[in-house]
């Protein structure tokens, strides 16, 4: 069982091209990733800013089986996991991290990764996941009313783009294998 990871180029949002893929032609375990995403969204209908090569965004769709009760708590488990691999990976986030309940990761008192799952369900049971992350990565000018940060504002020596969202999509599956069917 492994993951594939292809990079869209400029798109409106990774999470309707995962569930297009999964809806239309069966495919999941493919994290498709951009640096451009133009409409980009977040939970409640809010947001996403994925600027030109200043961040990331990504989204998975996997087969689950799964009570709904469980879906509720999935993100802040993927922000905590994703947590403790940025902390691992990037040792001076390690004291400034921190989850913002339900899905956001902030550094300080700001955010910087936010996490939106969404889920089709068939009775009872939720059958399928979609699970899409933004992470801010480079510095850009952020709209006034959004308290946002990004990582290279602490870590000095980022990696490529390319490279963090090969990490970051390959962590995001692993926390997933355990709910797959």
């Amino acid at each position: 069982m492994s993951l594939t990871v292809v990079y869209c180029g400029k798109v409106p949002s990774t999470q309707d091209i995962a569930w297009k893929h999964y809806i239309c032609y069966n495919i999941e375990k493919v994290a498709f990733w951009t640096d451009i995403q133009t409409s980009g969204r977040g939970r409640l209908g809010r947001t996403w800013l994925t600027p030109p090569k200043r961040a990331i965004a990504f989204s998975i769709s996997f087969s689950v089986n799964l009570n709904p009760a469980e879906n509720e708590i999935l993100s802040s488990k993927l922000a905590l996991h994703l947590i403790n691999f940025l902390a691992k990976c990037f040792p001076p986030l390690k004291p400034i991290l921190r989850l913002k309940h339900p899905n956001d990761i902030y550094i300080n008192d700001r955010k910087a990764c936010g996490i939106l799952i969404e889920s089709k369900t068939r009775g009872d049971t939720i059958y399928a996941l979609t699970v899409g992350i933004g992470i801010n990565v480079f510095p850009f000018e952020f709209p006034e009313e959004i308290k946002a940060t990004y990582l290279a504002s602490v870590v000095q020596d980022m990696p490529p783009l390319p490279v963090l969202a090969d990490m970051l999509t390959h962590v995001t599956f692993q926390f997933f294998k355990s709910y797959l069917i």
